[in-house]
């Protein structure tokens, strides 16, 4: 048995659909790797097959930033750039493999996803203009009635 990949005869993870083996090199992180192929997330430790509970006191973070791809992180599997924090969020927390946007535009992209619209209903089409204050039914209004405090860090 071989990595599919790059034929490491070190196999770390098998899916279990597919039987395609892979070596950590090619896992989303040290403990996890998921099949592209089935969605299905697999762990060392075998975590992702008992479903964890949501805590009552359920912290969220949402971090957003301009110009990163996903290879510039660690936890991705860049060797060269050292992102410990990110690769210990990621690590603890959910990571995705793929992630599409509705809009190639910061803040049109934005908007939809603190709006769950798309950018033709929430007007939001281009980078300028204050939208936030027009807005009704965002991310935002429906955890601070569920008692979260609101941050955002520009």
């Amino acid at each position: 048995m071989k990595c599919l990949f790059c034929d490491n005869p070190n196999i770390d993870f098998t899916c279990e659909k597919c039987q395609s083996n892979f070596c950590i090199n090619h896992s989303a992180t040290t403990e996890q790797w998921i099949c592209k192929k089935h969605d299905i997330v697999y762990s060392k430790a075998k975590a992702a097959e008992t479903p964890r509970p949501i805590p009552k006191d359920l912290n969220v973070l949402i971090i957003m930033v301009d110009e990163m791809r996903p290879d510039y992180l660690g936890c991705y599997g860049n060797s060269v750039v050292k992102t410990p924090n990110l690769d210990k969020l990621a690590e603890e927390g959910v990571i995705f493999q793929n992630a599409y946007s509705n809009n190639p535009v910061c803040l049109p992209s934005r908007v939809s996803l603190f709006t769950g619209l798309y950018p033709h209903q929430h007007r939001a089409l281009t980078n300028r203009g204050p939208y936030w204050d027009k807005m009704e039914g965002t991310l935002f209004e429906l955890f601070k009635k569920k008692g979260y405090k609101i941050y955002i860090i520009t």
